[in-house]
């Protein structure tokens, strides 16, 4: 175990479990972009909600491989979306309709179906994943401190 604090202790253990997360929700990004058809380079927005949303660092989030690597700035935290979404629902009646018309186009994708999920999980399970082509931003930041160490 590595003493960071006093009172913060990280073991091997809380390593091995955040890259496991980790690799599930990079996966399961793949995933559903194989389903959509698209590319990261196409994603406009990801968004981030509750608590993980408030407290998570975009920046952070995609230099471990957490998310497709897009731009800092196309990811948005929104808080507690069910709550707000629950509010417009309330409040606005077209906007009742329309938040009915997107829950009609919502696709149940079964991850344990798909069969480049384990596949997917398996490459997501480095830091941030085994094919840095899909992260320039990070083999970029890796790159500059290989030059600055020497």
């Amino acid at each position: 175990a590595r003493h960071t604090d006093p009172d913060i202790v990280i073991t091997e253990n809380d390593i091995k479990n955040l890259i496991m997360s980790k690799a599930s929700v990079h996966a399961a990004c793949v995933t559903l972009m194989k389903q959509a058809g698209i590319s990261c380079h196409e994603i406009t927005t990801i968004y981030f909600s509750g608590a993980f949303g408030n407290y998570i660092n975009k920046k952070n989030a995609t230099i471990i491989g957490l998310i497709p690597e897009i731009e800092i700035e196309r990811i948005v935290n929104i808080g507690n979306g069910a709550v707000t979404g629950a509010n417009i629902a309330l409040i606005n009646r077209r906007m009742r309709k329309s938040l009915d018309d997107i829950a009609c186009r919502i696709a149940y994708i079964e991850l344990n179906a798909e069969s480049s999920f384990m596949d997917d999980y398996t490459s997501s399970s480095f830091l941030p994943h085994t094919d840095l082509t899909l992260f320039p931003m990070v083999q970029k930041l890796l790159d500059t401190c290989r030059i600055a160490r020497g």
